[in-house]
């Protein structure tokens, strides 16, 4: 089995079940090391990932995990540069889905803006 097998989704290994189960675990994990590592030198790439899975995610429990992990940074953060890139990326994917596909959650995460 090829690694392109394994990421698309063709992995015997693994049933759906697992694969959604291991896919929240590591979507929880970045969230953890989004709310707590705002020092790290890909924190930037973790926003480009958690901003628009707390709009478009099908799943609820995602979508608030992501949502609570962006109120909680704004609510942290001291050096307000976190918060900025993460206000970009919530206006872009605001902008991109136009305001009847937003949910009500992400769009609440800026009232937490100080």
């Amino acid at each position: 089995m090829s690694i392109y097998e394994f990421f698309t989704g063709r992995n015997l290994l693994l049933s759906r079940e697992a694969q959604q189960s291991v896919g929240k675990i590591a979507i929880h994990s970045l969230c953890e090391l989004y709310i707590n590592a705002s020092h790290f030198n890909f924190h930037n790439n973790i926003t480009m990932v958690l901003v628009p899975l707390a709009n478009d995610d099908p799943d609820a429990d995602v979508r608030k995990w992501c949502c609570d992990a962006i109120c909680a940074l704004f609510t942290s953060d001291k050096s307000g540069s976190p918060t900025l890139e993460s206000v970009n990326v919530l206006s872009k994917v605001a902008k991109e889905r136009g305001c009847k596909r937003l949910q009500s959650d992400f769009l609440k995460t800026l009232l937490s803006l100080r």
